[in-house]
């Protein structure tokens, strides 16, 4: 199949120089010419975004607020989450309490109150869409490196018990 230009190529085969060369040497012809093409691209809008990324923590940073440096402090948070934390929340005066962000965020669950029955469902999705969404890649990664202390041992325990999804969100 490798031949006719056929191949299985996951996501994950891309994720390297060392993997794309790999799989760009099964193909021939004008389809491994034009995948060399398409990894060119890949290459220059991958260094564009790290750039940018960049860029925007040094502006950040530029602000020398305390928040700032905070965030950054944080396994998981970088530039795009740190963004989009400030631009939505900012410096989190307006909240008294921690669980205000949560629910401004729409990170908490739906309470359904039947006389002395309370039913707890899904989270609210109230609020910022990419709040949330920041929030819950942020989460994905501290759960990933060992820097994650507490918050990563949570996710485990709780995996365990509510499944990965809401282990999550709980993070």
């Amino acid at each position: 199949c490798a031949n006719a230009g056929w191949t299985m190529v996951r996501k994950k085969d891309l994720a390297t120089e060392k993997k794309r060369s790999e799989v760009i040497e099964q193909l021939s012809g004008v389809y491994r010419l034009l995948a060399d093409q398409m990894v060119t691209i890949l290459i220059a809008v991958e260094n564009e975004i790290d750039c940018l990324k960049n860029k925007l923590k040094e502006e950040l940073m530029s602000e020398s607020e305390e928040d700032v440096k905070i965030l950054f402090s944080i396994p998981g948070v970088g530039p795009s989450t740190a963004a989009a934390y400030l631009g939505y929340v900012g410096r989190g005066d307006r909240f008294s309490s921690s669980s205000q962000i949560g629910h401004f965020a729409g990170l908490v669950p739906k309470i359904d109150f039947s006389g002395t029955i309370e039913h707890y469902g899904g989270i609210t999705k109230q609020g910022s869409t990419v709040l949330r969404r920041a929030l819950v890649q942020a989460a994905w990664t501290l759960i990933r490196v060992p820097e994650g202390g507490a918050l990563r041992e949570t996710y485990f325990r709780l995996k365990e018990r509510i499944g990965a999804s809401k282990a999550i969100v709980a993070v």
